[in-house]
C-alpha cells in the first residue's frame, strides 16, 4: 500500500508538532475519586522515520498485566504529569530524556479503572537509544512507524 503522507524525523517535524501542540485547547479533567497518571507519547527515529513507543507489560503485575502501553504510571506526591511521564521512561525502558524533549500534552483521558492518564507528547532524536526493559514492568519494547500506524489495515 502507498502511504498518502511521507514522514520524516526531523526539525520540521518537531517544529510543526510543538506548533500543532500549542495551539492544541486541552481538555483536563481531573475527576474526583480518578488516580492521576501519566504516558509518555514518544517520537522517535524508527527504520527511517518517526515511530511511537509502546511496551507490552509484564504477566506478573497485579494490575493490567500483559497489556499492551505506552510507558507511564501514575503521578508521586507533588509531581505533574510531565515529571512523571519522563521518571517513568527512564524507570520502565532505560530512556532519560530531559524536559526540553517535551512537546505538549494532548487531553486527559479517564479510564474505567479508575485513573485519569495525560498524555505528554515527547521527542527523542536519536535512533539508536539504548531501549531495556525493566523486568519488573515491562516484558518487552516495541516500536511502530507513524506509516504502519496509518496503514487502513492496522488495528
Amino acid at each position: 500500500m502507498k502511504a498518502l503522507t511521507q514522514f520524516h524525523h526531523n526539525q520540521q517535524l518537531r517544529a510543526g508538532v510543538t506548533h500543532n501542540l500549542s495551539r492544541f485547547e486541552r481538555q483536563s479533567q481531573a475527576l474526583p475519586g480518578n488516580t492521576a497518571a501519566a504516558v509518555a507519547m514518544v517520537l522517535i527515529h524508527h527504520q527511517g522515520e518517526p515511530g511511537i513507543i509502546v511496551t507490552r507489560r509484564t504477566p506478573r503485575l497485579k494490575a493490567h498485566s500483559g497489556q499492551w502501553a505506552l510507558p507511564g504510571g501514575r503521578l508521586d506526591p507533588g509531581e505533574d504529569a510531565v515529571t512523571a511521564a519522563l521518571r517513568e521512561l527512564e524507570e520502565e525502558i532505560n530512556l532519560s530524556l530531559p524536559p526540553s524533549a517535551v512537546l505538549g500534552l494532548l487531553d486527559d483521558y479517564p479510564t474505567r479503572s479508575g485513573y485519569t492518564i495525560t498524555p505528554v507528547v515527547i521527542w527523542a532524536e536519536a535512533e539508536d537509544v539504548s531501549l531495556r526493559p525493566n523486568p519488573a514492568e515491562v516484558a518487552s519494547i516495541h516500536l511502530f512507524s507513524i506509516t504502519e500506524m496509518l496503514r487502513t489495515d492496522s488495528p
